[in-house]
């Protein structure tokens, strides 16, 4: 077993819910069950909102290539986050707390933006945030189809400081951002534009409405992006995703294209295009099943297979996951299998 394998499935190699009753209103019940708990508007003059989501682990792997075996716990998320509205203006604050039990480690602040709403279709968010690049690096982490993103997802699951544009109208939305990127406040940048188009139902409003990621039932989206960064000779990346939710099923895939001239790094390997496919199943109102296959298109055909359970015991947001991961590769220093429990506890924002 070796580092590679252990980052592996937090990014790619070069890179970086169900529950409720039976039946085709499954999933509707189980966002309006949620939105219940953890989706009520602040009101105006009401005090801010707070919230946690903690997502404690436990991963084993066996060991290989002179490297030991692995059998630890670990936090994947232990975030805490106060948001709240003046007026028209929206904003929100969230720090990231799991740093702080490595050694060396510590807290790391996520979200820290104002949201203006320009008019009832177009929103500006100024601040620090996390560019909504990919469908599986938006998706907030309890909404994840399994405990971890896609490797491509991972790529993209990162925050810095820009202003972003978005607008809402009828079954269509896009995003259009400006971030410091690689070189920080050099005044060179990051660019990222994205369209959607959500079939059967409206957009869903402004971007804070769109961040969970979660479709409602009968809903889908299919999304296009591009996003490149001034450093390194413009890399850009250019990708499509697709994400369905009807009945118990739900579904997800994406491909992206990268630049050949892009630096080590930058999402991917350069001059690649990965892709993955996966999908969530509802078998009642205790459990659901997934899968997800990747393709890593780098030089060493490196692939992934992961598949999970999650349970409910009542409360849709309180989880249990457990979840077996394969890598396979041409180079046997990448190959390996790892087993993961996963417990999810609250939600990451009341929008």
């Amino acid at each position: 077993m070796n580092s590679w394998f252990c980052g592996v499935f937090a990014a790619i190699a070069c890179g970086s819910l169900a529950s409720a009753g039976t039946g085709s209103d499954d999933w509707k019940t189980l966002d309006e069950e949620i939105d219940t708990l953890t989706s009520s508007q602040p009101v105006q003059g009401a005090g801010p909102s707070l919230g946690a989501l903690i997502r404690p682990s436990y991963l084993m792997m066996d060991g290989d290539d002179g490297e030991p075996d692995i059998g630890g716990f670990g936090l994947d998320q232990a975030d805490a986050w106060v948001e709240g509205a003046v007026g028209s203006t929206a904003w929100r604050l969230a720090v990231d707390f799991d740093g702080a039990t490595t050694e060396g480690g510590g807290t790391s602040l996520e979200d820290a933006y104002g949201l203006v709403n320009l008019t009832d279709q177009v929103g500006l968010t100024f601040g620090q945030y996390k560019n909504p690049v990919l469908h599986s690096s938006r998706i907030d982490p309890e909404n994840q189809i399994l405990f971890v993103r896609p490797w491509i997802g991972s790529g993209f699951d990162f925050w810095d400081q820009g202003a972003m544009v978005d607008f809402s109208s009828g079954q269509f939305g896009g995003y259009f951002s400006i971030q410091n990127g690689a070189t920080g406040i050099e005044a060179i940048h990051s660019y990222m534009a994205r369209l959607e188009f959500a079939l059967n139902a409206i957009t869903g409003g402004m971007w804070s409405k769109r961040t969970t990621g979660k479709l409602p039932d009968g809903v889908t989206q299919i999304g296009v992006f591009h996003f490149e960064d001034d450093v390194a000779a413009d890399a850009q990346v250019n990708g499509l995703d697709v994400a369905s939710n009807f009945n118990n099923w739900r579904v997800e895939a994406e491909v992206i294209d990268v630049d050949k001239d892009a630096p080590i790094g930058f999402a991917a390997e350069p001059d690649t295009t990965p892709w993955d496919v996966g999908a969530q199943f509802m078998l009642n109102q205790n459990f659901d099943v997934a899968a997800r296959y990747q393709d890593a298109d780098d030089s060493f055909d490196t692939t992934g297979i992961t598949v999970g359970v999650d349970y409910y015991p009542g409360d849709p947001t309180v989880f249990w996951s457990v979840e077996f991961d394969m890598v396979d590769s041409d180079d046997d220093f990448r190959d390996g299998e790892a087993i993961r429990i996963g417990l999810t506890l609250g939600a990451s924002r009341t929008r």
